[in-house]
């Protein structure tokens, strides 16, 4: 499996947001995931990630847990009552089962603990990606017959 190609072909019609305070590393997922991503959107806290999902629902929400104004999971809990199968993937240094147990109820999609390694966040994004893909091709098929 080259995962760098089959996110690129994966990911090549699929949008992201993503939701990150920490500016230095938001503008680095963006221009990563600018390489594999249709459209990449970006906010610096859970509000704001809150109005551009509002506006623009992404195929994927990364974030973050802890952020000013609207926290990661407070965010994530919103997004799902928005879209109850919407993909989201937790980026973030709070491993502890107090923050890790209420993303699981809400139904996370997959969870990259910081510090991480670029292979392991392009992985779990290349997971989600198939998982749309393949369903939006099902739905396809399904509505043409």
């Amino acid at each position: 499996m080259n995962i760098i190609a089959d996110l690129k072909s994966f990911a090549k019609d699929l949008t992201i947001l993503v939701v990150e305070d920490d500016r230095e590393l938001n503008a680095e997922l963006v221009s990563l995931l600018k390489i594999f991503f249709k459209h990449v959107d970006f906010a610096f806290d859970g509000k704001e990630g809150l109005n551009l999902y509002r506006t623009n629902r992404q195929d994927i929400v990364l974030s973050d847990i802890t952020m000013p104004r609207l926290d990661g999971i407070k965010m994530s809990t919103e997004i799902k009552i928005l879209n109850r199968t919407q993909p989201i993937v937790i980026l973030s240094a709070q491993t502890e089962l107090r923050y890790v147990i209420p993303l699981v109820d809400i139904g996370i999609s997959q969870f990259v603990a910081k510090p991480f390694e670029s292979d392991n966040l392009l992985y779990r994004l290349l997971k989600v990606s198939e998982e749309i893909v393949s369903k939006k091709y099902f739905n396809k098929i399904i509505g043409e017959a």
